[in-house]
Parts: structure tokens; sequence; C-alpha cells
């Protein structure tokens, strides 16, 4: 079987992969972990909160270090792959809400850097499930933002990059993935696109990564039919991701391959080991 550590950022996202998970198990020493099996694949659920400071922390805590003799001394499992999934925002308009995208790379709208790329293998592989499940998907460039990208102005400032989506998650966890030679893929359905106008949901962010709920009633109120668009779009990429990563983590279509990290280590999560 092989083991698989899934990342989300929110609980609806979250929920899906806890609904087909079978002897599920919360880790004490993690409370924002779930453990359990789907198909052919131990999985490990994160759910990290919204941002890049919350997804780089969670990579940190569950992801192998990058220098082996660090990730020995913590003793920290490594997995087969790494799936980070959610919803995203599209800035072109040749990718409309409801669509699959899988991520080739990751970019960072704060980090001047290189992009990261996810695993060609992994890519490939969840692309051609996907279409054997009857779920077309496109490859995409993805920019991860602090941000949520609201405005038609605020997608066009991140497209200069030459990013056709945005998230807030993406790129930490990928980064410190591919840093540990662990493959990665990025999987998100699209809940909002150019020529939508969201309520601004930025005021109502707290620290925790989630939405202060008075800030965000406030919010919402102030744009109601703004409010009930953005619900109807998000159900329905919800909807989406779910058939997708149904697809995916029940076929045991993760084995070794050349960009895999070897196995061997045993720790406090050792209940997805074997």
């Amino acid at each position: 079987m092989s083991r698989v550590f899934v990342f989300t950022a929110t609980k609806m996202e979250s929920r899906i992969v806890e609904r087909m998970m079978r002897a599920k198990t919360h880790p004490p020493d993690a409370k924002n972990a779930t453990i359990g099996e789907i198909g052919g694949n131990h999985v490990l659920l994160v759910s990290t909160g919204m941002g890049p400071h919350l997804a780089r922390t969670a990579a940190v805590r569950f992801l192998p270090a990058p220098d082996p003799r660090a990730s020995a001394l913590r003793d920290t499992p490594v997995p087969d792959a790494v799936i980070i999934a959610g919803l995203a925002g599209s800035l072109t308009p040749s990718i409309g809400e409801g669509d699959i995208v899988i991520y080739e790379n990751c970019l960072s709208a704060t980090k001047k850097q290189d992009s990261i790329s996810c695993s060609a293998k992994l890519v490939e592989s969840v692309t051609r499930l996907l279409r054997d499940h009857g779920l077309e998907s496109k490859a995409v460039t993805g920019i991860s933002s602090p941000r949520i990208a609201r405005l038609d102005q605020d997608r066009e400032a991140l497209a200069v990059s030459g990013a056709d989506v945005v998230d807030m998650e993406s790129f930490e966890i990928a980064a410190h993935s591919v840093a540990a030679g662990v493959p990665v893929t990025v999987i998100r359905a699209i809940s909002d696109s150019p020529g939508s106008s969201m309520p601004d949901l930025n005021r109502a962010l707290d620290s925790a990564g989630g939405f202060n709920r008075w800030a965000l009633a406030s919010v919402l109120a102030s744009r109601p039919l703004a409010t009930v668009r953005l619900f109807r779009a998000s159900r329905r990429a919800i909807a989406v991701l779910e058939r997708a990563l149904s697809a995916m983590l029940s076929s045991q279509f993760l084995g070794a391959g050349p960009d895999r990290m070897p196995v061997g280590h045993t720790g406090a999560l050792s209940q997805i080991q074997r």
C-alpha cells in the first residue's frame, strides 16, 4: 500500500477526504491531522489553515526535513507522495469555474525565486486516472498569494507572473516536499474566475488560518448577491473536487519511482507506515 500525505487548507476541503476514510484515528499530538485508509492507500490528512505561513508551518511539522540526518533525528515518516488539494481561483478566461486543474509548477507571489516543479510522473498519472473516470483536467502553473484575489485587477497582477490559477498554500508545501525528495502534485477545483467579484473576505481572515465569524458575517452581509454567487460556485467546485479525489485516492496509483525518496523512518505517526 502507498503512503500518501494530503494537505488541505480549510475544513470544507478536508471533510471531502475524511468522508472517504476508513479506520480513522486522530493523533493526540496533532489535532489538525487525521490518519486512515482509502482504497489501497494509507493516508495522513493535514488541515493547514489558510495562507502561506500556516502552510509552511504544517509542511515543516509533518514532512521529512530536507537534511536526511535531521529527518532521522526527528523520526519523521516519509510519504510516497504528497497531494495538495482544495479550491483555487482562475486568472485566465480559458479556465472556468468547476474546472479541475493539476499544477505542473508552483510560484509564490511574495518569494522571488524559481518556480517549484511538481512531479511529472504524478501529473501524468493523475491526469490519466481522472480521464479514465470521465474527468478532464488542465495542466497549469499556480501561484500562491497571502491574500485572496477578489477583483479582476488582483487577478491581472498575479497573471503577469505567468500563472494560470491562484491559491494561498501550495507553494510552501510543494517547496518543502521537493526539497525533501518527496514527489508532490497539486489538484484543485476552480471556484471563481475573471469577471466574478467576491466579497472582501480578506477583511475577515484571522491569524489562525480561518475566518473571524463576526467579521465574516459583516463582510458577507454587505454583498448579499456576490455572497450567494460565491457559495453556489464553491459548492459546485467542492463537488467536482470530491469526485476527483475519490478517483485518485481509491486507486493505488502511487508507486515507487525515480523521484521517490527511500522509505524507512518510523515515528509518532507510525500507524500510516504499513
